[in-house]
């Protein structure tokens, strides 16, 4: 014998939602046709319409009862224990039942699919029958009901608004949802810039990086990756000797420099066109070597 509490915890066990869905029905439906199958009998048709009905009339009892109280399990239960002993009809009538000869195939047919993990050419076949005879207003009418009684608010009230709204609203609505905003990520180069200019330390800048993404921001580049850019920032050979004096061969700091020009995204080179080039550049002759050091820590020049 098949009790209600059976199919319900059956549900339970699916995770599913307790409400008027095609999935519940579909679920219990799959449910009884193992029962059925173990039986060894077999359905006829109109004994399949009239358990669907069945089924139909105690998930809207099931829902009932579930949302009376309060959706909570414990309470369910106290409240409904005399309905969860009772046993659910699953055969009805004998005679709507056609008993089978014991089969030597180990298989039991294609197991039913329920609606949600139906393909979509399956989901238009079985609600066929539903559109016959009803109009678009009160096919969109049901489905804001339905998903109302059954918790979804949020997207009950989007369908009545979908038939409400203007056609100008509907394509604001929809380029909004297909838009998806991307966080644009700083670079090292340019972390390292913000680093910097805003004279932050170590730590600082490491505290605004996971402040930010706690905030789901992951915007700044970690620090490995700033200061690995930091130090393509330095020409080679450099000389630092214990008086803070730094020298670095004039050679090596134009290389350096035309690198790091070559290497600005707006700057684009042909490839396989250009062997040589030439670098125009000039020092002093004109007072311009008396400009203020950048980040120097004293005063001498060195």
């Amino acid at each position: 014998l098949l009790k209600n509490q059976n199919i319900f915890e059956m549900l339970r066990s699916k995770s599913m939602n307790i409400s008027n869905s095609i999935d519940c029905c579909e679920a219990i439906f799959s449910f009884v046709c193992e029962v059925i199958s173990n039986k060894q009998a077999t359905m006829a048709d109109e004994f399949e319409i009239s358990l669907k009905n069945r089924i139909k009339g105690f998930v809207t009892t099931l829902h009932r009862k579930w949302t009376g109280a309060g959706r909570s399990l414990p309470r369910f239960k106290i409240k409904n224990s005399n309905w969860l002993d009772l046993n659910f009809n699953i055969f009805g009538e004998i005679e709507n039942i056609r008993v089978l000869q014991p089969s030597t195939s180990s298989g039991r047919g294609r197991p039913k699919k329920l609606f949600s993990e139906s393909s979509e050419r399956s989901k238009k076949r079985k609600i066929k029958h539903l559109a016959p005879g009803s109009t678009t207003p009160e096919m969109v009418f049901a489905t804001h009901t339905r998903m109302y009684k059954a918790g979804k608010r949020t997207a009950s009230k989007i369908i009545k608004k979908s038939t409400t709204s203007t056609p100008k609203t509907l394509h604001r609505v929809k380029t909004a949802y297909e838009t998806e905003k991307k966080i644009e990520k700083y670079t090292a180069e340019e972390s390292l810039a913000i680093l910097i200019d805003n004279k932050m330390s170590v730590k600082q800048y490491k505290n605004i990086r996971l402040a930010a993404k706690k905030k789901c921001a992951n915007i700044f580049s970690a620090y490995d990756h700033v200061l690995n850019a930091k130090k393509e920032c330095y020409p080679k050979n450099i000389r630092i000797t214990e008086t803070i004096s730094c020298q670095v061969p004039l050679q090596d700091l134009l290389d350096h420099t035309i690198i790091r020009i070559l290497k600005i995204p707006n700057i684009k080179m042909p490839e396989n066109i250009v062997d040589n080039i030439e670098l125009l550049c000039k020092w002093g002759c004109d007072g311009s070597s008396g400009h203020s050091q950048y980040k120097h820590l004293t005063n001498q020049v060195h």
